[in-house]
């Protein structure tokens, strides 16, 4: 599906509005950090939770193991991590990215997911995550930020809208038939 991309120049009107709104979401008390090889397994966890809402659990190939020595523990990884820990300690959210580029608009950050756990969600920890990714991305002097969203989960077309990325020109599909 067609990737979705905000750009961080902050003379953009795109951008303003992600800059305005990130001044009135209130802060939340979860702690973003780089994951470490010691989060693989709650990020699995994250991964087979997401996989299960999209009943797609069969699809996943990729172990803790996996995750630390191609990512998280990597002398040159394939992708990073961002995870959100609550005061308990607890990984509940991340964020998978991994640089790309693009020969019009130069290198990015592409956010492969983006996942917080159901009953965290409505605290503003994906709001902190998505804003700890754009941080990096700006500091690498990268000028965008990509994903892509299934085209029938409205709710995360929605939060991705607030957060200044492009969705006017993503396809709305039917939610897939449940197997």
């Amino acid at each position: 599906p067609p990737g979705l991309s905000a750009n961080l120049f902050p003379g953009k009107a795109r951008f303003l509005f992600y800059r305005i709104y990130q001044t009135l979401i209130p802060m939340t008390d979860t702690n973003i950090r780089k994951a470490t090889g010691g989060d693989a397994e709650a990020i699995l966890r994250l991964i087979q939770d997401l996989a299960e809402q999209h009943n797609a659990s069969q699809m996943i190939v990729w172990n803790a193991d996996d995750l630390r020595e191609k990512g998280l523990e990597a002398e040159h990884p394939v992708f990073e991590a961002l995870v959100a820990e609550a005061p308990n300690g607890q990984i509940v959210g991340c964020a998978i990215y991994f640089e790309r580029f693009s020969t019009w608009k130069g290198p990015n950050l592409h956010i492969e997911d983006l996942m917080v756990l159901p009953e965290y969600r409505g605290q503003h920890i994906g709001e902190a995550l998505m804003d700890a990714v754009v941080a990096e991305a700006r500091r690498r002097g990268m000028n965008r930020v990509e994903l892509d969203v299934e085209g029938h989960n409205e709710g995360a077309m929605r939060f991705y809208h607030r957060k200044g990325f492009d969705t006017s020109s993503f396809p709305r599909n039917p939610p897939p038939a449940t197997r």
